[in-house]
């Protein structure tokens, strides 16, 4: 079994360090003691919160309703609550009105809201800038 055994030599300055915390104090005493251990059994009186037992007797009734399982005929005495039927042979009229397929030419009275074309042969004072009356030029 290799081991090295390295002599001690204490802390590397050479000076004892005394520990953050007294560790050893004399006159320490351990509190406590001054509590009783009761060795008897503590019965506790309780309610339910929702009073459960009070109403322990009761006996759900009913059962003597009758079901009865027959058809019911309501055909015979029936009726809608609007009288759709009352006039089922009514046909629509109507179909001498004639539509007109004509193209309607406004061109000769036809003028825009705004005038723009008004002021289209404007020059600027400045050369080289050009203003176009149509977009996209």
């Amino acid at each position: 079994k290799n081991r090295i055994c390295l002599p001690c030599r204490g802390h590397p300055r050479g000076e004892e360090i005394q520990p953050k915390v007294d560790a050893y104090n004399e006159d320490y005493k351990p509190g406590g003691g001054s509590r009783k251990i009761f060795h008897e059994k503590v019965e506790f009186q309780t309610e339910s919160k929702i009073k459960s037992l009070e109403n322990q007797d009761y006996q759900p009734g009913g059962g003597n309703k009758p079901i009865f399982n027959e058809r019911l005929e309501f055909q015979k005495e029936a009726k809608p609550k609007i009288g759709s039927l009352e006039n089922a042979e009514y046909r629509p009229s109507g179909g001498d009105k004639k539509i007109f397929n004509d193209q309607l030419d406004f061109t000769d009275r036809a003028q825009p809201k705004v005038r723009s074309l008004e002021n289209k042969d404007y020059e600027p004072r400045r050369p080289g800038i050009r203003v176009s009356w149509r977009s996209g030029i």
